[in-house]
C-alpha cells in the first residue's frame, strides 16, 4: 500500500464541528482509510495525554472530534493512555486532568466512546519479531486485542530523539517501568520494535498548536497531519518542522525495517503543499548534550548510568543557556542516572538529577527529575554556577 499524507489546514483556536469537517475531508482523500478495521470493529483512539500539560499534550478537541467520527463511522471505540508518572499521588493527578478537566470522561459518555485506564487493564508479553534490541514486550491488552489503533500525537520538538510523533507516542500502550527501560536502555530500537509489535492503522498528528521543548513553549501552527502509515507522517511532519528525516535515528530505523518510507518522493502528500510549509515555522534546534561534551575538547564529560531521556533532554536545555558560563567549564564530569559510578581520576564532579541521589551529601549534587526548568522546586545547572563561586569555573 501507497504511503499517504494528508496535510491539512485548521484554525488552532477551532471547536469540535470545525475540526470534524476537516478531518473528514482528509479522510476522503486518503480513501480507504478504515479499510483494515471490519464494520462494527473495536478501535483503540490512543492520544498522546503523557504529561496533563496544555502545552505538552494533545488538543481535547480534536481528541473529541476524531472520537466523534469514528463513532459515526460505525465503530466500537476505546480511549485509553498510560501516562510515565509512577506514583499513586502523580497518576491521580494526571488522571484528574485528563478525564475531567479536559472533559474528555463526559464528551465520550455523551458520544457512545468509552474511557479506559490502560494501567488497570490486563497485560501481556509479545515477543517481538526481528528485534532490533527489545526481545519481548509487555503490552496493554486493550492494544493487542482491537481490531484498529488510532495514534494520535502532539506535533513536538524534543532534544532527545529530535521529534515526539505518531510512532513514539505508542509508548503509551506499556506500563511506566517498561517505559523506563526504553528511556534507559535503547529508546530508539525499542520504539521500533514496539511499532513492530503492535502496528497502528491510522496516524494522526495534533499540529493545532506545536510544542517547542527547546524554547519551552506552544505555538499555533494550525495544522493536521493524517496517514495511513506512521513513519510517513512522522517524515512529512519532520519536514514541516524544519528538520531532515535521514537524520533521525528512529526514523530511519523504522524504514529500514520496512514499516514506512522516509523518502518524500516516495509518499503522496494531499492538501496543502509541502514546499509551502518548510520553513514557514520557527522551530528551535534539537539540543543534544552529547555534541556540547564533544566540542568541549575534554573539559566536559557525561557519565551515563541508564539515565531516562527526560534528564538528558534537560541536560541539553541547560548546556545552551549556559551561555558565557559554558566556554569557562573546565575539567567536569557530569554523572546522569542511577548506575552511573564514580571514575577513578581527579575531574570536578557534578551529580545530576534525582536518580544520582546516593551522591546528595557531595557538594556539587543537583536535585530534579530532572532538573532544570520542568519541575518546581529543582535544582539547576546554571543557577548553581551563578549562585556559588564554583571551582567547575575557569575563572
Amino acid at each position: 500500500m501507497q504511503s499517504k499524507v494528508a496535510v491539512i489546514k485548521v484554525d488552532p483556536q477551532a471547536q469540535i464541528k470545525e475540526i470534524y469537517d476537516p478531518i473528514e475531508d482528509a479522510i476522503g482523500m486518503l480513501g480507504n482509510l478504515f479499510d483494515r478495521c471490519p464494520d462494527n470493529g473495536t478501535v483503540l483512539l490512543k492520544p498522546n495525554y503523557g504529561a496533563a500539560r496544555k502545552e505538552t499534550d494533545v488538543n481535547p478537541v480534536v481528541t473529541h472530534a476524531l472520537a466523534k467520527i469514528l463513532v459515526d463511522n460505525g465503530f466500537k471505540v476505546v480511549i485509553g493512555e498510560d501516562p510515565g508518572f509512577r506514583s499513586k499521588s502523580g497518576y491521580e493527578k494526571w488522571k484528574r486532568y485528563v478525564f475531567e478537566t479536559t472533559g474528555l470522561k463526559e464528551y465520550m459518555d455523551s458520544i457512545g466512546a468509552r474511557v479506559v485506564e490502560l494501567r488497570s487493564g490486563n497485560h501481556r508479553t509479545v515477543k517481538v519479531t526481528d528485534p532490533l534490541y527489545f526481545r519481548e514486550i509487555e503490552i496493554s491488552d486493550y492494544a493487542l486485542d482491537v481490531d484498529m489503533i488510532v495514534s494520535l500525537a502532539k506535533m513536538k520538538l524534543v532534544n532527545i530523539c529530535s521529534v515526539s510523533l505518531s510512532m513514539k507516542n505508542l509508548k503509551g500502550v506499556m506500563l511506566p517501568d517498561w517505559k523506563h527501560k526504553f528511556h534507559c536502555d535503547s529508546l530508539y530500537q525499542g520504539i521500533v520494535d514496539l511499532n513492530k509489535t503492535v502496528k497502528p492503522h491510522i496516524a494522526v498528528i495534533d499540529a493545532t498548536f506545536a510544542f517547542d521543548q527547546v524554547a519551552g513553549k506552544a505555538f499555533p501552527v494550525g495544522l493536521l497531519i493524517i496517514s495511513n502509515n506512521c513513519v510517513a507522517a512522522d517524515s512529512v511532519c519532520a519536514r514541516i518542522m524544519g528538520l531532515d528525516p535521514a537524520e533521525i535515528e528512529y526514523i530511519m530505523l523504522a524504514e529500514k525495517a520496512e514499516l514506512g518510507t522516509a523518502n518524500i518522493d516516495e509518499i503522496e502528500i494531499l492538501g496543502e503543499k509541502l514546499e509551502n510549509l518548510v520553513g514557514k515555522y520557527k522551530f528551535s534546534k534539537p539540543v543534544n548534550p552529547f555534541d556540547y561534551a564533544e566540542k568541549s575538547n575534554g573539559d566536559i564529560e557525561i557519565i551515563q548510568g541508564n539515565p531516562c531521556s527526560a534528564c538528558l533532554n534537560e541536560l541539553g536545555n541547560e548546556f545552551r543557556s549556559l551561555g558565557k558560563y559554558r566556554e569557562k567549564l573546565k575539567n567536569i564530569t557530569i554523572l546522569v542516572g542511577p548506575n552511573a559510578e564514580i571514575p577513578d581520576n581527579d575531574r570536578h564532579l557534578v551529580f545530576y538529577g534525582n536518580c544520582t541521589r546516593k551522591y546528595a551529601n557531595k557538594e556539587n549534587y543537583i536535585n530534579g527529575c530532572p532538573p532544570g526548568r520542568v519541575s518546581a522546586g529543582t535544582g539547576s545547572l546554571k543557577r548553581y554556577l551563578a549562585r556559588r563561586g564554583s571551582p567547575l569555573l575557569n575563572k
